[in-house]
């Protein structure tokens, strides 16, 4: 392997390590709005009357959706970065390179759409904490 060959296979990693990271952040504040404002539309809807307050409910049903379609776009970015990953450390593989012993560790293979499962999960469980949260206050309000 030639030092050119090396020097770019470092690039694709460092730059799809940040773009790894940058997709993680862009996620959380997805989640960190569409949280925010179910939880402004579910105070506005307490102070409201009943059809004012199911308005809300559907505006609130609305950003969930739209926030889950959101970390879907953002986490296929993900994965495509991940594969790209996967595909240089294959090519440094073949070059013969032992990233085993660089790392001490097994290097990582294909990650599929569910690599960050755990946080997804999460993720989607505060939003729709949020949402149901929105319409408890709403049917509250329902005297």
């Amino acid at each position: 392997m030639t030092p050119n060959e090396f020097s770019t296979a470092k690039f694709f990693l460092e730059d799809n390590a940040r773009l790894i990271a940058a997709g993680k952040i862009q996620r959380w504040e997805v989640v960190k709005w569409a949280v925010a404002f179910n939880l402004a539309l579910g105070a506005a809807a307490s102070a409201l009357d009943h059809w004012s307050s199911g308005f809300l409910v559907v505006l609130a049903t609305l950003i969930s959706v739209t926030a889950g379609l959101l970390l879907a776009f953002f986490n296929r970015k993900l994965t495509r970065c991940r594969h790209t990953m996967s595909d240089v450390f294959t090519y440094l593989k073949e070059q013969d390179v032992d990233l085993n012993a660089i790392v001490k560790r097994p290097m990582p293979g294909q990650k599929g759409p569910w690599y960050d499962d755990q946080e997804l999960g999460l993720y989607a469980a505060v939003i729709l904490l949020s949402w149901g949260a929105v319409l408890v206050i709403a049917a509250l309000s329902f005297k």
